[in-house]
C-alpha cells in the first residue's frame, strides 16, 4: 500500500512527544490568559490560537511548546479540555 501511494518512512531520532494535556499544565498561567486561549479554541481561528500560545509562551516556555503541539495538529478539543478543567477546579483564581 505504501509504494502505491508513494509514502516513505522517516528513519531518525523521534522527539519525546507531550502525552496529555491538563488542567496541572494551565493551573501556572493568569485565568485571564487561559480564559483567552478557551475563546480562541471555540471559535477555531487559528491565528488568534497561535497567538494566543505565543503570549502563554513568553511566560511558561514549556507550556508554550506543549500547546503548540496539540495546536499544530489541530487537537483543540484536548486543548478546551485542559482548559475547562483548570477553570472548574480553580473558581477564584
Amino acid at each position: 500500500m505504501a509504494r502505491h501511494l508513494g509514502l516513505r518512512r522517516i528513519y531518525g531520532s523521534q522527539k519525546e512527544l507531550p502525552v496529555a494535556l491538563g488542567k496541572e499544565d494551565l493551573n501556572v498561567l493568569p485565568r485571564a490568559l487561559v480564559s483567552d486561549l478557551a475563546t480562541a479554541v471555540v471559535t477555531l481561528d487559528g491565528n488568534r490560537i497561535r497567538e494566543v500560545i505565543a503570549r502563554i509562551a513568553e511566560s511558561n516556555a514549556a507550556v508554550g511548546q506543549k500547546l503548540g503541539y496539540f495546536a499544530d495538529r489541530c487537537a483543540y478539543t484536548a486543548i478546551l479540555d485542559a482548559t475547562r478543567e483548570r477553570e472548574d477546579s480553580r473558581p477564584n483564581r
